[in-house]
């Protein structure tokens, strides 16, 4: 697509850049900001490589594990595995759930035991929500002050604590 756009004569990859740089994509790396409450960042990471690419983004952009909060689901048919042991070492709390909208939702505490066996884990603390709700309310008493929670693993679950945080507005955000 871009070396597409790279031949059409009024587009310059000074245009393709500012259009990227630009771009909002719901639940990518989406930042909500919260008054007396940790900033949440939704991101719909939901295999390996984009567990990858969002803990290299989180590094790129200053975040340290000690002030990270993972909020985590997945769907069954994906590599939990793989993810937990992607995202294990960046955070120093981690907190495992289950989305509520679709049933391919792993339970917390198959969760729990997938993290016990990933072998990459650092030295994080490994708690169970039984939903979103309680999940995102656990994850704001357990990150430390200045702290930020990152929920991901699945779009239900991103979207899910999308619509707790934005329940009026699913598609407004202060980080457009």
């Amino acid at each position: 697509m871009v070396s597409r756009l790279s031949t059409t004569p009024d587009i310059t990859d000074a245009v393709i850049r500012a259009g990227l740089q630009n771009t909002w994509w719901p639940l990518r790396f989406e930042i909500q900001r919260r008054k007396n409450a940790p900033s949440v960042i939704l991101d719909a990471a939901h295999n390996v490589d984009s567990a990858h690419a969002l803990t290299a983004t989180l590094r790129e952009s200053g975040y340290q594990p000690d002030n990270l909060t993972l909020i985590f689901a997945a769907s069954a048919d994906k590599d939990v595995q793989g993810m937990l042991q992607t995202f294990l070492p960046f955070f120093s709390t981690v907190i495992l759930t289950r989305f509520v909208g679709n049933p391919r939702s792993v339970p917390p505490d198959q969760l729990s035991e997938l993290a016990s066996h990933s072998g990459n884990a650092r030295d994080c603390r490994i708690l169970i929500a039984q939903d979103p709700t309680t999940a995102l309310a656990l994850a704001d008493r357990q990150t430390p002050e200045g702290g930020t929670i990152c929920a991901t693993g699945s779009l239900f679950l991103a979207s899910e604590v999308r619509r707790l945080l934005t329940p009026d507005s699913p598609f407004s955000t202060e980080d457009k």
